[in-house]
């Protein structure tokens, strides 16, 4: 890919600024993402870390001039990112990234859920461990054996009930709406940033594409 920048408005990056030429310098994009700056024949030339070249290899954290004007490389990398999506037919690659994020999502969400159905379970094997232990442990003298086991039944079936009452369905419910909402953010379209969390990531990918933009992934 090759991103443009200058003073005229065709450019990719549009710089309003006296010493910039109309067609000032491009960047080169490979497939691995490295950048290639190169100057156009400027009026003014282009300066990396004090140094005037012509095309260099650069990154976020060099010091990039075109005549006098100073790039803010965020700025640059925004743009370059939204040229890319915009430019870019094929996002297989950044689409199997969001499999990641599925997984930590799907891995989440079942503890939440295993972790709410097991504190029940054990609340309820307490209470009636507690109560069985007991009757088990009272003198012969003030219950006798049958009285014995229709009060361990019903210790049973009590602790059953109250582990219902303290099965909290509605927090449960929260902590899931909070996590779906953190990554709703992360499991996105990789082009127009589409949600795509309320589907799997196995139907998206059968899919092959965003319903939204119609950019595409091999499936």
């Amino acid at each position: 890919m090759v991103f443009k920048i200058g003073r005229n408005e065709n450019n990719n990056y549009v710089i309003d600024d006296p010493t910039v030429s109309n067609f000032h310098a491009q960047i080169e994009i490979d497939e691995q993402g490295i950048w290639t700056i190169q100057d156009m024949d400027s009026a003014n030339g282009i300066t990396v870390n004090d140094t005037e070249i012509v095309s260099k290899k650069i990154n976020l954290s060099d010091k990039i001039l075109l005549g006098k004007f100073l790039i803010d490389t965020n700025e640059l990398n925004q743009k370059i990112k939204e040229f890319k999506r915009n430019n870019q037919l094929d996002f297989t690659q950044e689409f199997n990234v969001i499999k990641e994020y599925y997984d930590e999502f799907n891995a989440k969400s079942s503890k939440l859920k295993n972790t709410y159905k097991l504190k029940p379970i054990l609340i309820r094997a307490g209470i009636t461990l507690g109560m069985i232990a007991v009757i088990f442990f009272l003198p012969d003298g003030i219950i006798d054996g049958t009285l014995r086991s229709t009060l361990m039944v019903v210790t049973g079936i009590l602790g059953g009930i109250l582990a219902t009452f303290t099965t909290n369905d509605t927090k449960l419910k929260n902590q899931l709406e909070i996590l779906h909402a953190q990554y709703s953010k992360i499991i996105l379209c990789p082009k127009c940033e589409h949600e795509l969390i309320n589907k799997s990531w196995g139907f998206w990918k059968e899919r092959g594409g965003c319903p939204k933009c119609n950019c595409s992934w091999n499936k």
